[in-house]
């Protein structure tokens, strides 16, 4: 699980260098704030990680709303699968393995503004700290079935 959370890390961490093209103060503070989250992860104590944990699930519901309300679909789809994996995580629902399996969805609507820059260059650093998130899920899932 350590190594999970050192890549999911660094992705987030190249997020971070996108902050200068970042216009939004709000998206600043969700991008700052999720790198923080995960520097807060790495901590052996469980009250760390606990708040890791709920930071990174409440800067997910922020993100995703203010996505819906500025009509950001893309951004709204790739915050709400990281919003339910965490919601999923924390009240320990069933059909995990597939809500981890369906991370496909938001990583293909990431690919996608890979290739459209130019309209999604403020929110791109978030998108790739999630995305990282939910490749980081996926990955798990896979490993999961392998063995």
């Amino acid at each position: 699980m350590k190594f999970e959370r050192i890549k999911f890390g660094i992705r987030v961490l190249i997020g971070l260098l996108l902050i200068r093209q970042t216009k939004p103060m709000l998206l600043k503070i969700i991008l700052i704030g999720l790198a923080l989250s995960v520097g807060l992860s790495f901590l052996s104590e469980n009250i760390n990680i606990n708040i890791s944990f709920f930071s990174f699930g409440a800067l997910t519901l922020i993100f995703t709303i203010w996505s819906i309300l500025k009509s950001k679909w893309t951004g709204m789809i790739i915050g709400l699968f990281a919003f339910l994996s965490f919601t999923w995580s924390y009240m320990n629902f069933s059909h995990w393995g597939i809500l981890q399996f369906l991370m496909l969805i938001p990583l293909g609507f990431y690919t996608w503004t890979l290739f459209n820059k130019k309209d999604f260059k403020n929110e791109l650093g978030v998108f790739t700290a999630l995305a990282s998130f939910e490749l980081t899920e996926f990955i798990l899932c896979i490993s999961r079935m392998m063995s």
